[in-house]
């Protein structure tokens, strides 16, 4: 009579293995990371670099807005037409819209 038997695997192969395994998937984890927090630190950068500049567009703006009130201060547009710089028009002709396509 015949008696079958299963194929004998060695423990420590299976271990081997295993371990194998764990590492690769240890290195792959670290390795994500790795390139994860460069991301972050990259766009930690570029937010830091964008306020900035929004800073800069503020006060900007601030002075435009500044100068356009002043330009537009109703005592000095009052004296620039007293020392004729302005001149106030009689008879404005205002832009009218045209249509471009006649109409059927």
């Amino acid at each position: 009579m015949t008696i079958l038997q299963e194929k004998k695997v060695n423990k420590s192969k299976k271990y081997n293995t295993l371990i194998i395994l764990l590492v690769i998937a240890i290195s792959a984890s670290a390795l994500t990371e790795v390139f994860l927090y460069n991301k972050i630190v990259n766009l930690k950068h570029e937010v830091s670099k964008s306020k900035s500049i929004i800073r800069e567009a503020e006060v900007s703006n601030a002075e435009l807005k500044n100068n356009f009130y002043e330009a537009t201060d109703k005592s000095k547009t009052q004296s620039m037409i007293d020392s004729g710089v302005l001149v106030l028009e009689k008879n404005p002709e205002y832009l009218k819209k045209q249509q471009l396509v006649s109409s059927r």
